[in-house]
């Protein structure tokens, strides 16, 4: 699938006005987002087997909530983005680590979700992670139904496969610390709010069933902008063999 430059610099998920948003905000406002992230990407299935040497990076931008220190695991990282900019900003924030650790990072220029299992053939076991993309999915002008169906078969078409994500579940205009609370299964969204003691109306990422239902989780708050917060779910998938 062909992207137009213009397209990718713009894109309301991506682009220079995400790239300048992170840019301001990445070592102050979104530093527990990010040492969270990070404590989460150790808990990775690579970390505690050693059997992945590939990992497959779906829409990683310029990885700005990354770390290095989950990157150097691999030999081979591979990164699936449509936006033009992500290689060279990604290089500028983790190249220097992954130069000295000989890790190799190619990039394909595509949306994922228009062809999953293409942008994977012929990648021998990759770990495949999902970097809070899976939530911005439904503002690409699809509908509802079309939204939730391919999403929540993604599951389906990674079932062989080691993988994981962290994405929005919901967001709203609200400054406020909240804790990571840990869900051995999938919550719902009114249960979840309750739990944090949250009202008024947030804005549904349509991501509820992107991961399997009986599957251990995070939810992880994101200060996104002094105004908005995110609450976003964090889990991986191992494969069935």
């Amino acid at each position: 699938m062909q992207i137009s430059s213009l397209s990718g610099l713009f894109n309301i998920t991506g682009g220079l006005i995400w790239h300048a948003r992170a840019l301001r905000f990445r070592y102050r406002l979104w530093r527990p987002f990010r040492e969270n992230i990070k404590d989460f990407l150790g808990s990775a299935p690579q970390i505690n087997s050693k059997h992945h040497t590939n990992l497959v990076l779906i829409g990683p931008s310029a990885g700005w909530c990354l770390s290095d220190e989950f990157l150097i695991n691999y030999k081979q990282i591979i990164c699936i983005d449509p936006d033009p900019l992500a290689p060279i900003l990604f290089n500028l924030v983790h190249g220097k680590a992954l130069r000295r650790a000989k890790v190799k990072v190619s990039w394909r220029r595509a949306d994922f979700f228009a062809d999953p299992q293409g942008q994977l053939m012929g990648l021998e076991d990759p770990l495949i992670l999902f970097c809070n993309v899976a939530g911005q999915f439904f503002l690409q002008n699809h509908s509802e139904e079309h939204v939730k169906y391919v999403l929540s078969q993604m599951k389906y078409v990674l079932s062989n496969k080691d993988w994981g994500s962290f994405h929005d579940l919901y967001s709203a205009p609200l400054r406020r610390d909240l804790p990571i609370r840990i869900y051995s299964s999938r919550p719902d969204g009114k249960s979840l709010l309750m739990d944090y003691g949250l009202t008024g109306a947030w804005l549904d990422h349509l991501t509820g069933e992107f991961l399997p239902q009986a599957l251990e989780r995070r939810i992880i708050a994101w200060q996104l902008k002094p105004e908005r917060v995110h609450l976003v779910e964090a889990g991986w998938v191992y494969a069935q063999k």
